[in-house]
C-alpha cells in the first residue's frame, strides 16, 4: 500500500504530470479549433462585406514577336488600375483585369503600323475605359450587363467636350465627330542610337478661351499654325545625383540627403529654374546655382543641395518593409504645357528612362539598418482643379497642370539584426513560460506568477518598441506577434 506521506519528488508528482497532459492536449485542440473558427469567420466575413468587382478586358500580345509592347502596356495598365483602386475603385467597386493574349496575331505586316509609346497609350486607354465606366453608373449586375453597356458606349461618345475629358499624359482624352482622339505633335532627335525629345514642343491649345493669346503669342509663349494655337513648350532635361543619404527617421518622418540638381534647357529666360522642393524642411533658392553656362547649346544650371526631407513612411509590416525616400522638386509658376520636365537619361547615364544605374554605394555607407535597393528617377506632375473666377469656365472642369520631377530612394531595412535585438528577449520569456507548464500543481502560484510576469516584461518591450514609430492608426505586423504571446501565456496561466 503506497505511503500518503510520500515527499515532493517520488511518485506523487509524476503521476500529477501524467493526469495533467490529457487536460493540456485538449486545451491545446480547443486552442487549434477556435483559431481556425475564428480565421475561417473572418476571410468569410471579409469576402462578403467586399463590393464585387468590376472585370475590364485587357486584349494585347503577351507572347509572340509583340509580346514586349504588350507587356509594357499591361504594366502601365496595372499601374493606372492600382492607383484607380487605392482610391476606392469606382463607386466601391474594384476594377480587376482579365487577360487576353492574341499571341502577336496582329502584326506590323498586317496593320502597317509600327510599335511605339505603348505605356503611355496603354494609360490613356485604361483613363479613358476608367472614367467611362464611372460616368455611366453601371449596375454591375448580370441581368443589366447589355444595359450596362451601353451606358458605357454613351459616356465614351460624350467625351467631346476637352475642357470636360478625362485627363491623360499628354492633355484631355477626347473624341471628335470623325471619332478620332486628337493626339499632340511631337519632335525629338536621335541620338546614340536613341530616341531624345527636342527641346522644344508644340502643345494644342485646347481651351483658348481662359488666355490672351496676342499677348501670349508677342511673349513667344504661343504660336498660331492655320487656326490652331500651340504652347511653345521648354523641355527641360533634368537629373538628381544623390552623393550622401543618412538618418533615415521613421518616427519624426525623416531623411538626410545631399545631391547634386541639373538643369539643361532652350530658351533666354530662367522660368525652368522656379522650382521648389515641397518635402524640404528648409529653403531652396532656385537663383544662386553653383555652376552656369552653356552646354550642347542649351543653358546648364547646377546646384548642390543638401538638407532634412520629410516624408510619410508606410509601416505595416515593420520590421520587415520598404521605405520610398522621395526628393520630389516642381514648378507651381508655369504650366506644364509651358514647361516639362523629362529625365537626362544621359546624365545619369540610366538603361531606360525608369531605372536608375547608377547607385553610388559610397552615398549611402552611412544608413544604419537600411540597404539601397534601386534609384528611380520619374517625371511627375501635380494639378489643380479651378475655374479661377472666370464664368466661362464655370461649365468646365477646368484643370491647371505643373510640371514635377523626383528620384525615388527604395530603402530596405536589416530586419534580421532588429528582430535578433528584439525577438531574443521575447523568445527567452517564451521559454521560461513553457517549462511552468510542467510545474507540479504544489507550485500552482508559481505557475500563475511566472506567466504574469512574462506578460508585463513582454509589454514593457512591446512599448519600448512602438517608441521608435509615430503614432499610428493602425497595427504593424510585430504587434501581431506580441499579441500571440499574450493570448497564449494567458492561457498557460489559467489554471
Amino acid at each position: 500500500m503506497p505511503d500518503s506521506t510520500s515527499a515532493p519528488g517520488d511518485a506523487l508528482p509524476v503521476d500529477i504530470r501524467a493526469g495533467d497532459r490529457p487536460r493540456r492536449r485538449r486545451l491545446a485542440s480547443v486552442l487549434v479549433a477556435v483559431a481556425a473558427l475564428v480565421g475561417a469567420g473572418t476571410v468569410a466575413w471579409y469576402r462578403l462585406s467586399q463590393p464585387s468587382p468590376i472585370v475590364v478586358a485587357f486584349a494585347n500580345s503577351l507572347s509572340g514577336p509583340l509580346a514586349p509592347f504588350g507587356k509594357e502596356a499591361l504594366t502601365a495598365t496595372r499601374i493606372y488600375l492600382a492607383e484607380v483602386n487605392s482610391r476606392g475603385g469606382i463607386d466601391g467597386h474594384p476594377v480587376q483585369l482579365k487577360l487576353y493574349d492574341d499571341q502577336s496575331s496582329v502584326d506590323r505586316e498586317r496593320t502597317g503600323e509600327r510599335a511605339g509609346w505603348i505605356g503611355a497609350a496603354a494609360e490613356d486607354a485604361a483613363r479613358v475605359t476608367i472614367e467611362a465606366l464611372r460616368r455611366a453608373h453601371i449596375h454591375d449586375t448580370p441581368a443589366k450587363r447589355a444595359v450596362d453597356r451601353q451606358k458605357v458606349r454613351a459616356a465614351l461618345s460624350a467625351m467631346t467636350d476637352p475642357a470636360k475629358a478625362p485627363v491623360g499624359i499628354n492633355g484631355p482624352l477626347y473624341f471628335t465627330a470623325e471619332r478620332s482622339m486628337p493626339r499632340p505633335i511631337r519632335f525629338g532627335f536621335f541620338y546614340k542610337d536613341r530616341f531624345i525629345s527636342a527641346p522644344l514642343q508644340l502643345v494644342r491649345v485646347e481651351n483658348p478661351n481662359p488666355i490672351d493669346a496676342v499677348h501670349e503669342t508677342d511673349l513667344g509663349h504661343v504660336v498660331q499654325i492655320g487656326n490652331v494655337l500651340y504652347w511653345v513648350q521648354r523641355v527641360v532635361y533634368t537629373g538628381i545625383d544623390v552623393t550622401h543619404l543618412s538618418d533615415v527617421d521613421v518616427r519624426n518622418g525623416t531623411f538626410q540627403a545631399q545631391f547634386y540638381l541639373w538643369m539643361r534647357y532652350a530658351g533666354t529666360d530662367n522660368l525652368p529654374t522656379n522650382v521648389e522642393f515641397p518635402d524640404l524642411k528648409g529653403s531652396f533658392d532656385p537663383a544662386h546655382p553653383d555652376e552656369t553656362g552653356i552646354e550642347d547649346r542649351l543653358n546648364y544650371r547646377l546646384y548642390r543641395v543638401q538638407g532634412t526631407f520629410k516624408d510619410s513612411y508606410d509601416l505595416h509590416d515593420f520590421p520587415f518593409y520598404q521605405q520610398h525616400l522621395l526628393l520630389r522638386l516642381q514648378n507651381r509658376q508655369q504650366p506644364r504645357e509651358q514647361i516639362a520636365y523629362v529625365i537626362d537619361t544621359f546624365g545619369l547615364h540610366t538603361r531606360d528612362a525608369g531605372i536608375s544605374a547608377r547607385q553610388n554605394s559610397a552615398a549611402f555607407r552611412d544608413l544604419q539598418l537600411w540597404h539601397v535597393q534601386a534609384v528611380r528617377p520619374f517625371i511627375e506632375a501635380f494639378s489643380i482643379s479651378s475655374t479661377i473666377g472666370k464664368p466661362e469656365l464655370f461649365d468646365t472642369a477646368n484643370r491647371i497642370e505643373y510640371g514635377a520631377y523626383a528620384t525615388d530612394i527604395i530603402v530596405s531595412r536589416n530586419a534580421l539584426a532588429f528582430m535578433v535585438k528584439t525577438m531574443i528577449p521575447l523568445f527567452l520569456l517564451t521559454v521560461v513560460v513553457f517549462v511552468t507548464m510542467f510545474f507540479p500543481h504544489t507550485l500552482g502560484k508559481e505557475r500563475t506568477t511566472i506567466p504574469v510576469t512574462a506578460i508585463l516584461t513582454s509589454a514593457v518591450l512591446l512599448i519600448s518598441i512602438g517608441n521608435q514609430l509615430p503614432p499610428l492608426g493602425y497595427t504593424v505586423t510585430l504587434e501581431y506577434v506580441f499579441y500571440v504571446f499574450f493570448a497564449l501565456t494567458s492561457k498557460t496561466s489559467t489554471p
